[in-house]
């Protein structure tokens, strides 16, 4: 088996295929730390391809910390000198988008910024890992207007640090791992632990091959 995983890097954006013949399909494999390390030995060490004395920024979903924690490991090995996690919360996210004033989502501040700015400047660099795993509705139903014109103004604000993305000035990529409202959403009629499970049986059983685009 192969698993298929888009990986924007560099200068070149590549569709790259990763031998998993080692992993054994047996109920609860997708629990087993062993597995676990080994999709995040695969990504950041083949998609990220963190260097020796990088910064490795990693962007994570608080449901996700045992996938975070065999991250930052693998980061290490690949010899980071420093992995910082940023925690993301959809319940959080969804709290401060429906009671907070649309003016002061807005105004974000310096910091924001140069919390991604002074590692990208570093003489030493840095790269970074977004880790995708957000429920799909986690928004439902909220001011759909004042939702994107809050993610306008911070895009814009965070301009300078996409500057670096963007353009390859620094390593990226963007993972998927399951969660439980996403593979809630794509297998509404099994339980949730089953359907997470699954989910996860797809992502390492995908078929193809490399290419590049």
């Amino acid at each position: 088996g192969s698993l298929l995983l888009y990986l924007p890097r560099l200068a070149t954006p590549a569709v790259l295929c990763y031998n998993t013949s080692k992993i054994i399909y047996k109920g609860d494999f997708f629990m087993n730390q062993q597995y676990l390390q080994l999709y995040a030995d695969f990504i950041v060490k083949v998609g990220v391809n963190v260097r020796p004395r990088q910064n490795f920024i990693v962007r994570c979903p608080v449901t996700m910390p045992d996938f975070a924690h065999a991250c930052v490991r693998a980061g290490y090995e690949a010899g980071a000198k420093q992995v910082i996690v940023r925690w993301e919360d959809d319940k959080l996210t969804r709290l401060n988008m429906e009671l907070a004033a649309e003016e002061d989502l807005a105004a974000m501040k310096p910091y924001e910024l140069r919390s991604y700015l002074d590692y990208a400047e570093d003489p030493d660099g840095c790269c970074t890992l977004a880790i995708h795993a957000e429920d799909p509705e986690a928004l439902a139903g909220l001011d759909a207007g004042k939702l994107n014109r809050v993610n306008l103004a911070r895009r814009t604000f965070m301009k300078p640090w996409q500057e670096y993305t963007m353009n390859d000035r620094v390593q990226w990529c963007v993972a998927a791992v399951p969660a439980p409202g996403w593979a809630a959403k794509v297998f509404p009629e099994l339980p949730l632990d089953e359907a997470v499970e699954k989910l996860w049986t797809l992502i390492f059983s995908s078929k193809g091959r490399g290419e590049r685009t």
